[in-house]
């Protein structure tokens, strides 16, 4: 008897009021993403009266969890749940406050599951000439174990995906990197939004495999949340938070337990390379190739000099047998590169500089 969505979140509400035992005498605080909109807000609290809940408080999640610990004066929360990742912007003083938000559907749980049971699909195919994907009841059994390992913290570096319907029993072996791997690609799709902030991430995502050390190439600081800290928050600003009268506002301000001042850097790390006037940004690494610099020339060795982010600095690579010039001086694999090096290889030379608020 599920008509629509709002059926499905009514029945949903009351299965979880239930299991938590929440009677019309208690309070509930409800914490949602910045990303939620007022006529979802407002569907829910209608919902929750249906139901006999009484919804005393709203808050958003980033700001609520964000009250429990110190924080540097402007960051980002980033939080994903099933169907999108939530990037909050928050503003650090006395207080608190949201100053902006993104929804970057790309990122979300569901997105992931699936690129990651594509590859299993795809081995699938190659070794057993069986798609697991074709059949709704074998389909179903990949996404069982691929949500397995994810519950189990992503520990497994190698992954048995058995699927088994009637008399067909196929099963395949692979690696976890064949999976984190892909989802390294759709993670660079953060470096936009975080814009080399300092990061407050949510224990949900800091769950996803790889997550943390992707972020940590795009930004100085990462923190990663205690599993309770949203509900700590709240805890200590209830009173706060509460609505009086008849009306429940969307609480995005809260006192701070005081800003955290990370150290500056010793000096500033390189963000692109510039070669005849035209600057590529580093990211998590690039390869000098005519693909990204078009006019290279003819005896450059295409693709033999790369640059990436290792060991909390930028750092040369090199294949062997290739001749490149450092600052004027022959240069080995592995040198650190700092903003106003200069790499010349095979007459091109390319310069390494910082862009501050840029692409």
């Amino acid at each position: 008897n599920v008509a629509n969505y709002a059926d499905l979140v009514y029945r949903h509400l009351k299965t979880l009021a239930g299991t938590a035992k929440i009677s019309a005498d208690d309070e509930l605080i409800v914490a949602a993403p910045a990303t939620t909109t007022p006529d979802q807000l407002g569907l829910l609290l209608g919902i929750a009266e249906q139901i006999g809940i009484k919804v005393t408080g709203l808050v958003d999640s980033a700001i609520a969890t964000a009250s429990a610990v110190p924080v540097p004066p402007q960051f980002r929360y980033i939080d994903v749940s099933l169907h999108r990742m939530a990037v909050t912007q928050v503003e650090s003083g006395t207080e608190l406050r949201r100053i902006g938000w993104q929804d970057v559907a790309e990122l979300s749980l569901s997105t992931l599951l699936d690129a990651w049971v594509n590859v299993i699909a795809d081995r699938f195919v190659r070794e057993t000439r069986f798609d697991p994907l074709a059949n709704a009841v074998t389909e179903q059994q990949v996404y069982n174990q691929v949500f397995d390992w994810l519950a189990d913290g992503a520990r497994a570096t190698e992954i048995a995906v058995e699927v088994h319907n009637g008399a067909v029993h196929r099963r395949v072996d692979l690696s976890a990197t064949s999976l984190t791997e892909k989802s390294a690609a759709r993670y660079r799709l953060a470096e936009k939004v975080i814009e080399g902030a300092p990061v407050l991430l949510s224990h949900r995502a800091a769950a996803l495999p790889g997550l943390v050390s992707v972020l940590r190439s795009y930004t100085d600081s990462v923190t990663v949340c205690d599993a309770d800290a949203l509900f700590s928050g709240v805890v200590r600003h209830t009173d706060v938070i509460r609505s009086s009268g008849d009306g429940v506002r969307f609480v995005t301000r809260l006192p701070s337990m005081g800003v955290r001042r990370d150290p500056a850097r010793p000096s500033a790390l390189p963000t692109h390379v510039v070669f005849e006037h035209r600057a590529v940004a580093i990211g998590a690494g690039i390869t000098l190739t005519r693909n990204v610099f078009p006019n290279l020339p003819t005896e450059f060795p295409d693709g033999a000099v790369a640059i990436s982010r290792a060991g909390g600095g930028i750092r040369l690579s090199v294949a062997a047998g290739t001749a490149l010039a450092l600052d004027g001086t022959p240069a080995r694999d592995g040198a650190e590169l700092k903003c106003g090096s200069a790499i010349e290889v095979a007459g091109a030379r390319f310069g390494l500089i910082e862009v501050v608020n840029g692409a």
